[in-house]
């Protein structure tokens, strides 16, 4: 079965963003991705469902473990970081 082209915009979204999640464009293509990947969860084949659920979760993951580390080396590490990535 081949990839549906949605999945495959979600997943250049998803890596563009994950390179550039300290900037306004990363977190563009953040909420672009996820919000692709919400799109076929909701879809109706069962497959790409999974498949799109699955790379929600990892990406949700890794980007949770960014927010993670940066926030464990110092707590105003993590609110300049945010700071910076809103602006």
């Amino acid at each position: 079965m081949a990839e549906p082209r949605e999945l495959a915009t979600a997943r250049r979204h998803l890596a563009k963003a994950e390179a550039a999640l300290d900037s306004a464009d990363g977190l563009a293509r953040l909420a672009e991705g996820m919000g692709l990947l919400d799109d076929l969860i909701a879809g109706r084949d069962a497959a790409v469902a999974r498949t799109a659920g699955n790379l929600a979760a990892s990406y949700a993951a890794r980007i949770y473990e960014r927010i993670r580390s940066c926030q464990s080396r110092s707590s105003s590490t993590i609110s300049r970081w945010c700071w910076r990535s809103i602006r």
